[in-house]
């Protein structure tokens, strides 16, 4: 049946008039049209220090709709990941946003980091770390939990949990709670409030909302890059028309 249809449209084609079947073959559905809007709206972001967007989607097979579109940025210096995807997901399209930042010891962490490494500080003077007490380590980083979101009502201090406590290593994860997301980093050192390295990372709806929840407090290099960042999230917004809700 396939092929039958095949010749049958070639043939059809071939009896056209030569401007006509060229007209016919540029013309472009509003999926295709979205796609390529996109494609030229990703093409102008994160110039300065990031690689060109790979960009992958998927139309269907019509070409009326778009069933997934991802793009995808590094960091030249392979620390900073951004990452952006749509896709149907139940009765709705859903759109989420992936940022992650491996920083080394020469790169700044979040603002709140100062306040949970001058705590980490006194838990290095009441645990030394040569004597590797995990437990005493993490009675002391909850006592301090304890007294900035309790106490103090911080809303802006993390919570804070040891999640490796050497001789040779201390590592601490601090995480804020979200919904529908994770929003944490983990801090790791030697023996000394200097930290050795980060990793920053975001899990987040694609809303302008979220967006601004995660430009509150980042890393400065991810702050840097915020005016792109709400670009994108505009960019994501005009391809929700044409998202393709796949029944369940």
């Amino acid at each position: 049946m396939k092929k039958t249809l095949t010749k049958t449209t070639a043939l059809i084609a071939f009896a056209l008039p030569s401007g006509t079947v060229l007209a016919d073959q540029t013309t472009k559905t509003t999926a295709q049209l979205a796609i390529e809007q996109f494609n030229e709206c990703a093409g102008s972001l994160f110039s300065d220090e990031f690689e060109p967007a790979e960009i992958d989607y998927e139309l269907s097979l019509s070409k009326e709709s778009v069933l997934f579109l991802s793009a995808k940025w590094g960091s030249r210096d392979n620390t900073i990941t951004i990452l952006t995807r749509i896709r149907s997901v139940g009765r709705s399209a859903v759109k989420e946003m992936i940022i992650t930042q491996n920083g080394q010891s020469s790169d700044e962490p979040p603002p709140t980091a100062a306040k949970v490494k001058e705590y980490i500080g006194k838990v290095f003077e009441e645990c030394p770390p040569q004597k590797e007490d995990y437990d005493c380590a993490d009675a002391v980083i909850e006592r301090f939990n304890g007294i900035e979101q309790i106490v103090r009502h911080n809303l802006e201090y993390p919570h804070v949990t040891v999640e490796k406590y050497t001789s040779k290593e201390q590592s601490f994860r601090a995480s804020k709670e979200v919904r529908n997301g994770i929003d944490d980093y983990q801090l790791t050192l030697n023996g000394a409030t200097g930290h050795k390295s980060f990793v920053w990372r975001t899990l987040r709806p694609l809303t302008p909302t979220t967006v601004e929840e995660v430009l509150h407090n980042p890393p400065p290099r991810v702050a840097k890059n915020g005016s792109d960042i709400r670009k994108l999230q505009a960019c994501m917004e005009n391809i929700t028309p044409h998202i393709r809700i796949i029944p369940r």
